[in-house]
């Protein structure tokens, strides 16, 4: 069969051709009825195997039971003409089917009447090839069994009108019922393809003529119906099988252009960078403002490796304390262009999977943040000189009020011992200034390298304990203490983790003047990745819970309150919370706060666990 079912603007040959090819056979008839038997029976059997192999190869695509069962049943059908067209032409022995020319013919009318009628019942039904060769199979022995009975009752003089009245009746019912079940399933075919349906059933109707006559004109009219039901078959599954699939290809095609181009359009429209990889991480596409980020032209950037064209490297950031503490916001990136400029970007990266969910790829998708990174720094600077002024100023207040304690006791002593006085209570005062100063420049060392912990393994909770007797010993609030059992151990600097909770249970204290209850919880806790968690990598903490029910803090301040010398309350110094803060810093810790003006405060501590045995440990350091 040659490739032309489909023109190539997508559209069904007409079947002109087939009534041109009628006509040549028609003309062979009138010139010599073996020639016009033997090209209709090989036409015949070409369209019953084209249809076949059309049916079969488009099985997986062409939802269609109908047709796939015709398929079949063309396929016993042109195996069936193809030996009735052996035993006319003798090249099959004579002993191999005792079946003549009539019974064979009428076989394979029958068992196509009775295929139409089966074909529209197979839509509820799930495509079975082992089920449709049975039945037909079973058809055609059935049928060649019955067959000598009808040609034997059609010769027969007194059984002759029987034969024919049977033969017509029946058939006529089974193109009657092949018509009525495809008029019911009429929702499976488009109007055309309907239309040559219904011809090509009521083609094979004249077939039943075989029983009344052998002359050469019923016989060429047999044939030719014949060839006329064929060719709307073949064209019906041309239409369906071949072209439907085709059109719906074209369809998709155009689809997946227009999809490209809106995906283009939409790409080009972004304001940040684009490129995805495949999974050998070579590039594959660059949008137009990753071109310009990157100094690389889509067509010189596909199938290069990704770090040759995305040249990126983590940005360097002193962290500063009380200062832009947002561990929710990436960190960003240094871009390294072709031309060997840098940028600042904000970056992110996801996979690419495909409708069975496998990663086929990666995307990233990066924006230029430079403008937005040199005003960060400048913010940093400006407050760096803020906290260095509230720092100065503080250090200034205090020695000055130190050293004017100091100044004023030894002018004192100085007169009183021009007189021979005793002495003794002013060098106790100078002695007494020159303490606070040394506790003041020891808080000043925890913000210097000269604070460094000395760690050991602790009971978080004693030191907790002992830290809430000691220090709310006489104040006026109460307190409650709900220790984790089977709390892990920590390993940290024992008098700086007190010095911490000192801190913050002062700091509770103090913003409930009238009494209340601070609550003091502990609690294992294990971070993983992708969960909201505080800045700390993933692993076993320690969390210490110090909650008030005091005045909160103004969200104005709560962005300072770690800045050293930076107080809300006349009686303090400023340096409670921000000791804090470096102390647990320096124990690869975190300490967070969340506060509601009039509510209160709660703040949260997070220490590493120390989950090694002892033994594992001293093994480990020695």
């Amino acid at each position: 069969m040659k490739n032309n079912a489909i023109s190539p603007n997508g559209r069904e040959p007409g079947l002109s051709m087939m009534g041109l090819v009628l006509l040549l056979l028609v003309g062979c008839s009138l010139y010599r009825y073996s020639l016009f038997h033997l090209l209709a029976e090989v036409y015949g059997i070409f369209l019953a195997f084209s249809i076949f192999s059309i049916t079969w190869n488009v099985r997986r695509f062409m939802k269609n039971p109908y047709l796939l069962f015709l398929g079949v049943a063309f396929l016993f059908s042109g195996v069936l003409s193809l030996v009735q067209l052996l035993l006319d032409f003798r090249l099959l022995p004579s002993g191999l089917f005792v079946a003549s020319h009539a019974q064979l013919f009428l076989t394979l009318s029958y068992v196509w009447s009775g295929s139409l009628l089966i074909a529209p019942l197979l839509f509820e039904r799930e495509f079975s090839y082992p089920l449709y060769f049975g039945v037909l199979a079973g058809m055609v022995l059935a049928m060649l069994s019955l067959a000598p009975l009808l040609t034997r009752l059609a010769g027969d003089p007194g059984y002759r009108p029987v034969a024919w009245v049977l033969g017509i009746l029946i058939f006529l019912l089974l193109t009657a019922g092949s018509l009525l079940m495809l008029f019911r399933q009429r929702r499976h075919f488009d109007k055309a393809s309907l239309t040559m349906l219904t011809l090509a059933n009521v083609s094979y109707v004249p077939a039943i003529a075989v029983l009344f006559s052998h002359s050469a004109p019923v016989l060429v009219v047999i044939h030719l119906c014949r060839l006329m039901a064929l060719t709307f078959y073949y064209h019906v599954v041309v239409r369906i099988g071949l072209l439907a699939p085709y059109q719906e290809l074209k369809q998709s095609e155009a689809a997946l252009a227009a999809e490209k181009e809106r995906l283009d359009i939409t790409l080009k429209s972004l304001g940040e960078g684009v490129i995805a990889t495949d999974n050998a991480g070579r590039v594959c596409l660059l949008n137009k403002v990753a071109e310009e980020l990157t100094g690389w032209t889509q067509a010189e950037a596909l199938g290069r490796p990704l770090p040759e064209v995305y040249r990126t490297a983590a940005a360097e950031a002193e962290p500063v304390p009380g200062i832009g503490r947002h561990p929710e916001t990436p960190p960003a990136l240094v871009l390294t262009s072709r031309d060997q400029h840098k940028r600042f970007i904000a970056a992110s990266g996801a996979a690419i999977r495909d409708h069975r969910e496998e990663i086929t790829g990666q995307v990233y998708v990066f924006r230029d943040i430079t403008v937005q990174q040199k005003m960060a720094e400048e913010f940093l600077k400006n407050q760096k000189l803020k906290s260095l002024g509230i720092l100065a100023g503080g250090m200034a207040h205090d020695f000055h009020n130190i050293l004017a304690v100091l100044l004023g006791n030894v002018q004192l002593a100085k007169l009183l011992l021009e007189k021979g006085k005793d002495i003794g209570k002013y060098l106790d005062g100078m002695e007494e200034s020159i303490k606070n100063a040394a506790r003041l420049t020891k808080q000043l060392l925890t913000f210097s390298k000269g604070g460094t912990p000395i760690k050991h393994r602790i009971d978080l909770g004693r030191v907790i304990a002992h830290a809430a007797e000691f220090a709310l010993k006489d104040q006026n609030v109460q307190y409650q203490f709900l220790n984790a059992a089977g709390l892990w151990p920590v390993e940290a600097d024992e008098g700086q983790i007190g010095q911490v909770v000192h801190n913050l249970l002062i700091n509770a204290a103090q913003a409930m003047p009238d009494g209340g209850l601070i609550r003091i919880q502990t609690e294992n806790v294990l971070l993983r990745e992708g969960e909201p968690a505080p800045p700390l990598r993933k692993g076993s903490y320690v969390k210490l819970v110090v909650e008030d029910h005091g005045c909160g803090i103004a969200p104005e301040h709560l962005p300072h309150i770690f800045d050293p010398f930076f107080t809300t309350r006349q009686s303090g110094n400023g340096l409670g919370l921000a000791t804090a803060y470096s102390i647990i810093a320096r124990h690869e810790g975190c300490i967070t706060v969340d506060s509601k003006p009039g509510r209160g405060t709660l703040f949260a501590v997070y220490l590493p666990a120390c989950l090694e045995p002892d033994a594992a440990r001293s093994s480990a350091i020695s």
